[in-house]
């Protein structure tokens, strides 16, 4: 279950994390399992931003500075304006990611620095915590992963 939300110039459908995904909230080609271990997260969020294609891109936004998730969801779910919520989120894809010294395969949520919908994309990845080594071994790793599950 989703909610339309305006979010910088377009319209998104924004999955809060209660909101169980069915067959008609994947795009072409998503994993149902893979979708579901991202959207348990409590510090990120799905959302669907339509193309002029017609076509639709996923993507996750994931916050790093204490916002409380519940709360926001609860708020959209109400109507609320929540524009001020998203300052501290920044927006990312999913990618498959191996460590290079313990080989540990991980789902990862890393930035994505094009994406139109958030403002002051520099100042945003500045502020923004990320996970800076692999949660198992502690060897450092690529840079703007915000997010890491490891591989089922």
């Amino acid at each position: 279950m989703y909610v339309e939300i305006v979010l910088g110039p377009l319209p998104v459908r924004y999955y809060p994390r209660s909101g169980a995904l069915g067959k008609e909230d994947l795009l072409p080609g998503q994993d149902e399992g893979r979708e579901q271990s991202l959207v348990r997260s409590d510090r990120l969020r799905r959302i669907v931003m339509p193309l002029p294609s017609g076509r639709s891109y996923r993507l996750f936004l994931h916050w790093s500075d204490g916002t409380d998730l519940e709360d926001l969801d609860r708020r959209i779910a109400e109507g609320e304006s929540c524009e001020r919520a998203f300052a501290g989120a920044l927006a990312g894809g999913d990618m498959d990611l191996r460590c290079r010294t313990c080989g540990t395969d991980f789902l990862a949520v890393v930035a994505d620095a094009g994406t139109p919908l958030l403002g002051d994309i520099a100042n945003r990845l500045r502020a923004h915590e990320f996970v800076d080594a692999c949660p198992v071994c502690g060897a450092g790793w690529q840079p703007h992963v915000m997010h890491a599950v490891e591989a089922a």
